[in-house]
This record gives C-alpha cells, structure tokens and sequence, in this order.
C-alpha cells in the first residue's frame, strides 16, 4: 500500500492542485522531503503515509467525484507485490483501509462475546472496559440480573482505571419516577445501583440540564463522538438499540462501530445481532407504535444529524 501510494504520490497531488510546498505544509515536512518521496529517494515511512492518506480522504471528502480518479491512479499502477492485495481504499478512506490491516485480537460485533469459559468470557470484559467508552441508560438498572454483571464489570474498569458514562438525564428521570407511587421502588432501586458505583469511583455522570430525553441525548453525543472514540452502549431496550445501529450503517457518519449489548437472563453480556434484521421503515413502524408521532421522528432525526447543546460533553 505505501509503495503504491508513493509511486503516485506527483500524479495525486497534481490531480489535487496542491504544490509540493501545500503538501509539505500539510503535514509538517520540508518541501524537499516531498521531492524525494515522489522521486524515489526517501522510502515513504508508515508515519508519512498516514500522514499523507489524511490529506487525500479530507480532499475526497469536500471532493467527491474525484474518487475514481485518485482511485484509477493508486490501484492502477501495476505495482503489486501481494497477489492478495485488491484495493488501498475502504469506503473511499486510504486510513480505513491502512487500520483494517490490523486486526485487533476481538471484533466485539462479528464474535458477539464468544467465549469457552468464564476466563475468556472476562478477558473480553477487560479489553471493553479498557478500549471503550461504556455508556449504560435507564433500562439497564431495572433489570434484575443488571446487579450481577455491573458487579463483575466493576472490577475490570477498576483495573483499567475507566468508568461507565450515565447520561445526566438518567438520574433526572429516575429522581422523577420517584414522584410517581407506581414507580418509585423501582426507581429508588435503580439510585442505589448508581450510588454503589459511585462509591466505586467507577462512573461518570455527563451532560447539562438542557439535554434532550435519554435515548436523544445518547444518539446525538454517538453520532458527534464515534469518530474520536470506542464507544459501546448497553441497554435492555431494543428498539433502542436499533437506532443506534444506524448510526453504524450509515456512510455519512464514519467512525468506529458502536458496541452495542444487553444483560441477558444469566447476567451476562450480550450483543444484539448484526446485521439487523429489521429495516429502518420497520424500526419506524416500532417507534410509531410506541407512541412516537411522524412529527417527532423528524425532529429526532435533525437531531441526530446536527448534535447541539452538548456542551458537558465536550471532554468524552
């Protein structure tokens, strides 16, 4: 891959319109160390690379239909050494594809916690409370088996020095419920979990007063924060969790896939299925039928695509 991007590195950057100088610019080199990079004096390096494949996926990104032309350029010059080797781009990225090189030890999406033992099974929970954000909303703490698992997760996001987020509005809406005399044992249930955790040190209660409901507030901080981070979402609710599968669906938000799992009736995580099953007008029919109006859905979605009001986000 990088000897193919260095041999077409003059051709790229003249079909781009940037001089030497521009590149160089870009990505903090001489403008010399450019010439000999296109020339074939200096072997490109893996740092100058990534460096350099930033630059094309942002110029693709405000230029897309020149893809095919710096595509046709890179993969068509006949130099391959791996018979193997196909294309340099991955949903038209030249990073995608470099970091997909490196298979990380479990895909948490296509092994759907697949574990032989309570070894394994914990070593998987180490390497999400390690690499992820973990984010946990309402519905989690109702569930009867949810005590067993946060118990046991606990001490690996000790261990790994992390936390679980909880939306702010979480603890809004459980201090809600306890108005209510039909919800208040639940919800006051719900608050000693969170407060054991707190005991802990191992959660982090985020947001401000002006977010949204729980599952938008979610959604928007995800669709803002899933290129910067590893983010994973456990929650009983699965018509929620179908939404936030969009999220991993759609090309216009590229970024890490969202982990998303359950507590499962051993107390154990789970991962919803993937590929979903159920087509987004299908999703749509669930959330009409819970009570959600066409109105609303519109406005979720606006949402959705322009995060706003998330300032006590800002440092995820």
């Amino acid at each position: 891959m990088i000897d193919n991007f260095q041999i077409s590195l003059r051709a790229i950057r003249n079909l781009m319109g940037y001089s030497a100088s521009d590149l160089a610019d870009f990505v903090g080199v001489t403008r010399q160390t450019i010439n000999n990079l296109e020339t074939g004096k200096t072997k490109m390096s893996p740092t100058l690379y990534i460096s350099l494949a930033a630059v094309v996926d942002n110029y693709i990104m405000n230029n897309g239909e020149m893809f095919n032309a710096i595509k046709t350029i890179i993969d068509g010059n006949k130099k391959k050494r791996n018979e193997s080797y196909d294309t340099s781009f991955s949903n038209v990225s030249l990073l995608k594809r470099w970091f997909a090189c490196f298979k990380e030890p479990v895909d948490f999406n296509s092994a759907a916690m697949t574990y032989e033992n309570m070894e394994e099974y914990g070593s998987l929970l180490q390497r999400l409370a390690g690499k992820y954000k973990v984010f946990i909303d309402t519905d989690v703490f109702f569930d009867s088996k949810s005590g067993d698992f946060l118990n046991m997760f606990s001490g690996y996001l000790v261990t790994e020095n992390a936390k679980f987020i909880i939306p702010k509005r979480v603890t809004d809406q459980l201090l809600e419920m306890m108005q209510e005399v039909s919800a208040s044992e639940k919800a006051i249930n719900a608050l000693k979990k969170i407060n054991e955790l707190q005991q802990k040190n191992i959660v982090q209660i985020r947001g401000e007063d002006s977010d949204s409901n729980v599952h938008d507030t979610i959604l928007s901080v995800f669709a803002k924060f899933r290129s910067l981070h590893r983010l994973c979402l456990i929650t009983q609710n699965e018509p929620f969790a179908n939404e936030v599968k969009h999220l991993n669906e759609s090309s216009e938000k590229q970024g890490f896939d969202i982990v998303i799992g359950f507590v499962d009736e051993n107390g154990l995580l789970s991962l919803y299925p993937r590929p979903m099953e159920e087509s987004l007008s299908e999703t749509s029919m669930v959330i009409n039928n819970i009570g959600v109006d066409e109105e609303e859905c519109i406005t979720k979605a606006v949402a959705i695509e322009k995060p706003s009001n998330l300032m006590g986000w800002e440092q995820l």
